[in-house]
């Protein structure tokens, strides 16, 4: 009896040893598996990733250049109208020969926010787009049916007047505001500044609007024999408008920065990846990563470098979780873990 307690007890052991011999080598193969894919995963994550970047940037590209591209081609061919350097004559500058034209160039380009000339005895001539722009005449403290706000800052004697006219949809007069107490010099810009170091527009970074007191961009140019410089305004808001709607992946997005590193725009999805792609610059030195990079908290990053103006680039910078592109992969893994269960 003894004998036969004892040989049951040995097959019982055998049995157990053999089922966890089994056991160790199906879950050293689970994981095996799952490493395997895993890594195959990344790879392809990397590849899905950096095609629908690249997609995006060159949406986001297009798109951007179909605001820019009108500015720089404007602000290049007023500077040699004849005449444009014609200082402001009377207060209100609907005499001065630019008028009608930044008038009808504000109406084809809703985005543009103003067109205006700055001269070298400076003396300033402004035209701002109001129509249908809630914020624009808040800031200026305009007539409800406001439709164009005419700056202008002319020299009488000693005396520099600045004056702001205020027409509606007619052309009519609504309003005038007149002050010789304002420190805006238009050649202490950077716009201007810029502009007279290049026979091309340029581009500023971003800047706060002097009227307006919001940000936004300026594309300039400098009226040959440097007596004046042409500039062309687009507010920040026309280009955050359509970078947040650029959709990469679920939790994915895109920003827009100048070659400065100055933040033009950014989808809410991106701002939360900034410090980790902050973080990465400095790790690798690179602001530019034109091949799909993954960070050290499993971000995607790639940059794509527009050539815009002279002096300034644009950078798309696209950014999504690796899980984003990684979902049949994380399921797969899943059920190979649950299989020896």
């Amino acid at each position: 009896m003894k004998i036969i307690e004892y040989i049951l007890r040995l097959k019982i052991r055998y049995h157990i040893t053999v089922v966890t011999g089994v056991l160790i080598i199906i879950s050293v193969m689970a994981f095996t598996t799952v490493s395997m894919i895993l890594s195959v995963a990344k790879d392809s994550a990397k590849e899905n990733a950096e095609n629908n970047f690249k997609v995006s940037s060159l949406t986001a590209i297009e798109r951007t250049g179909a605001l820019l591209e009108p500015a720089i081609n404007l602000s290049s061919m007023t500077a040699h109208i004849p005449d444009i350097d014609t200082p402001p004559v009377s207060e209100s500058g609907m005499e001065h020969p630019a008028y009608l034209f930044f008038s009808s160039m504000l109406r084809e380009y809703k985005a543009f926010y103003s067109v205006y000339i700055g001269l070298a005895d400076g003396s300033f001539f402004q035209v701002i787009n109001a129509e249908n722009r809630p914020s624009v005449k808040e800031a200026h403290n305009a007539p409800y049916d406001t439709v164009l706000i005419l700056r202008t800052i002319f020299i009488q004697g000693d005396f520099r007047i600045q004056t702001f006219t205020f027409l509606d949809s007619y052309g009519e007069i609504l309003h005038r505001d007149t002050s010789d107490n304002f420190d805006y010099e238009p050649r202490g810009r950077t716009w201007y500044q810029d502009a007279l170091k290049y026979n091309e527009p340029v581009l500023s970074n971003p800047y706060v609007f002097n009227s307006l007191k919001k940000p936004g961009i300026t594309v300039s140019c400098k009226i040959p024999g440097k007596s004046g410089v042409v500039g062309v305004d687009l507010t920040i808001s026309q280009l955050a408008s359509f970078i947040s709607e650029q959709k990469i992946s679920e939790n994915g997005g895109i920003a827009l920065f100048t070659d400065e590193k100055q933040e033009l725009a950014c989808s809410d999805e991106v701002k939360d990846f900034l410090g980790s792609i902050n973080e990465s610059e400095i790790k690798t030195g690179r602001f530019y990563n034109e091949s799909v990079e993954i960070m050290h908290d499993n971000i995607l990053f790639q940059s794509e470098v527009w050539d815009t103006a002279v002096n300034r680039n644009l950078v798309f910078m696209s950014a999504a979780p690796l899980s984003d592109f990684m979902k049949e992969a994380v399921t797969m893994q899943n059920k190979i873990l649950l299989f020896p269960c």
